[in-house]
């Protein structure tokens, strides 16, 4: 996405296809603030260049710390 510099309040153009990776992050209820942070979620987006539909693939995961 470019956007005009002088487009202040304006949305940028998007062009072709796109493809994007959304991380859902989560921390555990023990979790100590120098560990590292684990993905809970991952979402992959697809848009074809007409725009016309998106796809999802997720993973979630579902497994109980208790």
């Amino acid at each position: 996405m470019v956007a005009d510099q002088n487009s202040e309040g304006r949305h940028g153009s998007i062009n072709g296809a796109k493809t994007i990776l959304l991380v859902g992050t989560d921390t555990r209820p023990d979790q100590s603030p120098g560990d590292a942070v684990r993905s809970d979620s991952i979402i992959v987006v697809h848009v074809p260049a007409d725009h016309s539909s998106a796809y999802l693939i997720a993973h979630t995961d579902l497994v109980s710390s208790s």
